[in-house]
């Protein structure tokens, strides 16, 4: 009866660790081992989208995430945290989306606004925001606070449209 004192950490990261292991019978210490690269992976795919996302240029996205990379190998610190396969870096994946879908909503929204349209296309902003936003809950809980943050300064910024009726 003492979950946490025997070493269970019950966060979404450990639970797909777990399932991985299950589904696909691969041992959790080889798991492990490679879960780390996968998950380095996956969060420059999700810079890169969001920098997709949020720039109108075309090349721009693959400059600045190529920076970003090369930048973080000649210093040693950027990816000392990585290869430890902790839940916090994995859970860095979804903040970025959580906060580009919080902008996104608004934006659209306000332009269905003008038009006079019902919810249609903020509707699927809004489920990508709480999609992503879930999933930092899932990971790990400072993930969460990241994005809540976030969420607190897009309130703040998007006070005049966020207290209207339509929003």
């Amino acid at each position: 009866n003492n979950i946490f004192v025997a070493g269970v950490y019950p966060h979404g990261y450990h639970c797909m660790i777990y399932y991985l292991h299950e589904v696909f019978g691969i041992d959790t210490y080889i798991i492990l081992s490679l879960f780390a690269f996968v998950q380095v992976i996956c969060v420059h795919f999700a810079l890169l989208y969001f920098l997709r996302l949020c720039c109108k240029s075309k090349y721009v996205p693959y400059i600045g995430a190529f920076l970003y990379v090369m930048g973080g190998f000649f210093k040693a610190a950027t990816y000392s945290r990585f290869p430890s396969t902790l839940p916090q870096e994995f859970g860095m994946i979804f903040i970025l989306l959580a906060i580009y879908y919080g902008f996104e909503f608004f934006a659209v929204r306000y332009e269905e606004v003008k038009r006079g349209e019902k919810k249609k296309e903020s509707m699927f902003s809004l489920f990508g925001f709480a999609m992503s936003f879930g999933l930092t809950l899932s990971a790990h809980f400072y993930n969460t606070i990241i994005a809540g943050l976030f969420c607190v300064a897009m309130a703040i910024g998007y006070l005049f449209l966020f207290v209207r009726k339509q929003y």
